[in-house]
């Protein structure tokens, strides 16, 4: 405050009393780095560059800006001998959008997307360039201050060297910025081996090991599908352990396989690239036929046919290629149309008014039957009429929606991350918990396996392992580090509840920089840094029955700095926590006493 008053008057001082405080950061907030079906901001223009980092606060806003998932695979379909469901093997040739459910069903809320490319249009396409490049998902994601893990489910699509450098270059951008971490995926080539964790222990390398994790194995997601004819139209069925077969095979209703032959052409119409635009016009005029009301048409009509002929000419093109023939359906639809406009053509300025409408009725009507075989939403439409009249195809689509798929489980593990930070605390250690929507791990291990991944002797790289047990559930039954060696980051906890109060505490100290370095900017600054200490230790964060055995903060000249320091400008600040570590092992004793009496 001046104390140089020379006006006379009434002077306002506003004195501050209250010390300054440590306000911490979020500690879940992961960034998913992969490939997505599409990239918008949020006025739905295409994102550009693709690597730029969107924040977003749920699941239906990641598909609305992001797309929906890739289309899933299934290989075989397995029925007994009356036709019940009993199995079906499915695949999916990307990640990203499974993980990012996951984490939003196993308890996570506010992350960062990166989406590094589209889904390839023919075989599933990973390139370790889309991750490491400069300008590409690490680098982008690095520019942002509040991610503070790193998940990129994708990657395990690469070979184990590709995958290992991905994971290696987000170890070290976690070391540098000292914020974040990496949860690590293996690959799941070899499932009735231990080569994957072989594998990985041999890629990951030994820089900045204690800013990973690893879980293994993989988890059986239980997801909806988004499953249809397209998918389930190969010869793909086994009944009763026979060869396979097709769902015109396991049809014997007449005029079901009508139903399932307009689906075939529905398809193949949908997928032409020439009828898209077609398709447009003809919903415009669609649109504006609704709307009449007088004669002053003809134009339209006019517009209506050139689309029409167009279309059918381009439907036509499909036969005898992609379509054997023409479903007699198509045929019937598109003569009624067609008559249709002739009639509403031949109309004069001196029709009634009831004929007018009595005929734009009948050509909506016909239009609204073409348009079943190549309107925009045909595909839909005809996916549900054969669920409808098909029992059997609606049986095997409601039995391939409980099959599970498998996936890495990196995208459930941070789920549970930001449930434990919420609930508990980040420096509970996220482990001995269940996952949502899961039928448990993709294998089981023996013991001896076990202890392997929780301590290896000769690299000391631990991996945890995602365990089922009857009563429980699918748990998390692992809390370490990459560094299990390692007896200060052994734990995820306690490194991920380092880089919370060291992130914290930083950001409240850029405060003090360019203030005087004295004594009272000193008091100021530990007493700060204690009360937000004192904080973590009643909430069970750190160990101590009194606060000095739980952390001491000093500065000041003669404690922590020099004179030499002091004209250097460096305020230098100490600090030493005992974190709570978990405990891994519960060891009983039991004795036998002697009889006292």
């Amino acid at each position: 405050m001046p104390s140089n008053y020379a006006i006379p008057g009434v002077y306002v001082e506003e004195i501050p009393k209250f010390p300054p405080s440590v306000a911490q950061v979020e500690t879940a907030i992961p960034a998913f780095i992969g490939y997505t079906e599409r990239a918008v901001d949020a006025l739905g223009n295409d994102l550009s560059p693709r690597n730029t980092p969107v924040r977003i606060s749920s699941f239906t806003e990641f598909e609305t800006r992001f797309g929906s998932a890739p289309t899933l695979n299934v290989t075989e379909v397995r029925l007994d001998a009356n036709d019940n469901f009993l199995g079906a093997d499915i695949t999916t040739d990307y990640y990203m959008h499974h993980a990012v459910q996951m984490f939003y069903n196993n308890g996570g809320g506010d992350c960062y997307i990166v989406s590094v490319g589209a889904y390839a249009t023919s075989a599933p396409f990973v390139d370790l360039t889309h991750y490491t490049d400069p300008a590409a998902g690490l680098e982008m994601i690095s520019r942002v201050d509040e991610p503070t893990i790193l998940v990129f489910p994708d990657a395990v699509l690469m070979s184990d060297t590709d995958l290992g450098n991905v994971q290696k270059a987000a170890l070290l951008q976690c070391a540098n910025l000292q914020d974040r971490v990496t949860v690590c995926d293996l690959r799941n080539d070899n499932p009735n081996t231990l080569d994957d964790i072989t594998n990985f222990r041999d890629e990951i390398g030994i820089n900045n090991l204690k800013y990973g994790a690893a879980y293994t194995p993989w988890i059986q997601a239980l997801l909806p599908k988004n499953i249809g004819y397209a998918q389930l139209n190969g010869s793909i069925y086994v009944r009763g352990g026979a060869a396979a077969t097709d769902l015109a095979t396991l049809n014997t209703d007449t005029d079901i396989a009508n139903v399932l032959t307009n689906h075939d052409a529905i398809l193949a119409i949908d997928g032409h690239s020439d009828i898209a635009a077609n398709r447009t016009a003809i919903n415009t005029e669609y649109a504006a036929l609704l709307q009449i009301a007088d004669l002053d048409t003809a134009n339209m009509t006019d517009d209506l046919s050139t689309a029409i002929t167009d279309t059918d000419t381009d439907v036509n093109s499909l036969v005898p290629g992609t379509i054997p023939a023409l479903p007699a359906d198509y045929t019937t639809a598109l003569t009624d149309l067609q008559a249709a406009i002739v009639a509403y053509e031949a109309l004069t300025s001196g029709s009634t008014q009831a004929a007018i409408d009595a005929a734009a009725e009948t050509l909506a009507a016909d239009l609204s039957t073409y348009l079943s075989f190549v309107g925009g939403s045909a595909v839909a439409n005809a996916e549900e009429n054969l669920r409808s009249v098909f029992p059997l195809y609606r049986a095997i689509v409601n039995g391939i929606n409980g099959v599970p798929i498998d996936m890495p489980p990196s995208g459930a593990v941070v789920g549970v991350y930001a449930t434990v930070d919420r609930t508990r605390g980040v420096w509970k250690a996220p482990a001995n918990v269940s996952l949502n929507n899961v039928a448990g791990p993709s294998r089981a291990y023996v013991q001896s396996t076990l202890a392997n991944l929780n301590i290896d002797p000769s690299t000391g790289k631990s991996v945890n392992a995602i365990r089922s047990f009857t009563g429980k559930g699918t748990l998390i039954f692992g809390a370490r580090t990459l560094a299990g060696n390692d007896n200060e980051w052994r734990y995820v906890s306690v490194r991920r509840f380092f880089n919370m109060v060291e992130e914290s505490i930083k950001k409240a100290t850029e405060q003090f920089v360019f203030e005087p370095n004295d004594a009272n900017t000193w008091v100021r600054v530990q007493a700060m840094i204690e009360n937000f200490l004192t904080l973590q230790w009643r909430d069970g964060a750190l160990q101590g029955a009194k606060q000095e055995q739980a952390f001491q903060v000093a500065v000041g000249l003669g404690k922590t700095m020099t004179a030499d320091d002091i004209l250097n400008g460096r305020m230098i600040v100490q600090i030493a926590l005992a974190p709570v570590r978990p405990a891994e092992f519960i060891i009983l004793r039991f004795e036998q006493m002697m009889a006292q009496s």
